[in-house]
């Protein structure tokens, strides 16, 4: 089997390379400049894959001044258009399309599945539906899955490696309020996901990814200074995230309580359903 993944420089995509080469697949790197600027070597790329898996994006963490906005959006939209284009000109598209997406598309009240939801009508909401929009093009010419994660956990990459180190330190604390709910999901099981899409024709369209044990923040923060065996006394306040990254604090102070209804429902099974079983593997 032929796989073209975007992002491989990047944490998912990276692991995703790994991961899907170690099965003995094909792996076939779409790199930054076929994306924005090489449409030729993006159709011949997408041109005989089985399948496509797009893993490219700014940091959302960030200020989100207009320029910052700007690169968040574009970074999405644009490298996602023009994979699009690419698939529906291809005179062989793949069989299937996993495009990324976020909770974030999600308001932050409320729980939601893909049945049964509320949209964001802030920022995070429009970028992801555009985002979203422009991959379902793509169904004209094959099946189109949209994976809206949660918080990656990954004991070197990504955003637990680096609060992993704060804690080590013994400068962990609660965020915010704490409670916030935090929708987490295993890079295991990201990576079980796409290949369980992969061979089943029933994942298609919105997909959370994220672990049906969604719990608190800060809950989630006692229980890793617990496994490190480090005080959990420092809090960060929200104003101070604010005074750091302005408005997109709102990504650590807020966040989205999803339940992975469609995986479940089509018989994908966690490997870490609940973050006691991750952090175990994790720390």
């Amino acid at each position: 089997m032929k796989i073209a993944i975007s992002g491989t420089n990047g944490f998912v995509g990276g692991r995703a390379k790994k991961y899907f080469t170690e099965k003995g697949y094909e792996v076939i790197s779409l790199t930054r400049n076929d994306l924005l600027h090489a449409h030729q070597d993006l159709v011949k790329k997408v041109d005989g894959a089985d399948v496509v898996i797009h893993l490219s994006g700014a940091s959302l963490i960030r200020r989100w001044t207009r320029k910052g906005k700007d690169l968040i959006y574009n970074s999405r939209i644009d490298t996602t258009r023009n994979l699009s284009n690419a698939i529906l000109e291809a005179e062989n598209p793949p069989a299937l399309f996993v495009s990324t997406s976020a909770v974030g598309i999600y308001q932050t009240k409320g729980v939601h599945s893909e049945d049964e939801y509320v949209y964001d009508m802030g920022f995070t909401g429009k970028v992801c539906k555009a985002w979203e929009a422009e991959a379902m093009r793509s169904v004209l010419k094959c099946r189109v899955a949209l994976f809206r994660f949660g918080i990656i956990l990954d004991k070197k990459e990504g955003a637990f490696a680096r609060m992993t180190k704060i804690f080590k330190a013994g400068l962990g604390g609660k965020i915010a309020t704490g409670k916030q709910p935090m929708p987490w999901v295993h890079i295991e099981d990201v990576l079980r996901a796409y290949d369980f899409a992969i061979h089943n024709a029933r994942i298609h369209g919105a997909v959370n990814v994220a672990s049906p044990g969604v719990i608190q923040s800060s809950e989630y923060t006692r229980m890793l200074a617990k496994k490190l065996k480090r005080p959990h006394l420092i809090p960060v306040p929200g104003f101070a995230l604010r005074l750091l990254y302005g408005k997109g604090a709102i990504l650590l102070t807020e966040g989205q309580s999803v339940v992975p209804k469609k995986l479940l429902d089509c018989g994908f099974t966690f490997k870490y359903p609940i973050l006691k079983d991750a952090l175990e593997e994790l720390v």
